[in-house]
């Protein structure tokens, strides 16, 4: 961020677990709508394009981008949004709000 100007990268979010069943926060469970939004959205890609969009059953190593691993080039993977239909598209568009509806309001609508 410099200023009112703020760049977005992409970025990989994680928790384990989700759901916290004891303890201090028991009851807190974190990234609900991202889940519930990235599963809307591959239940409405045909079987086609739920292949394409799929990177890995397995975690890729490149969500492992840390210390010594400066300047890491990720290869383009998953779907494109020209191949998704108008109802699949409001879809991801929604799911991205998600993240990007945290950030101030003049910078979100951007």
């Amino acid at each position: 961020m410099l200023g009112n100007q703020i760049v977005l990268t992409p970025q990989f979010l994680e928790s384990e677990p989700v759901f916290a069943g004891s303890g201090r926060h028991a009851g807190t469970r974190v990234f609900e709508d991202e889940e519930a939004k990235g599963f809307t959205l591959m239940q409405a890609l045909s079987s086609e394009q739920q292949a394409e969009a799929t990177i890995s059953k397995d975690l890729p190593m490149e969500v492992s981008a840390a210390a010594y691993r400066d300047n890491l080039t990720l290869r383009c993977q998953g779907t494109s949004f020209d191949h998704l239909v108008e109802e699949q598209r409001a879809l991801l568009l929604d799911l991205v709000n998600v993240c990007v509806g945290r950030i101030r309001p003049g910078h979100a609508e951007i």
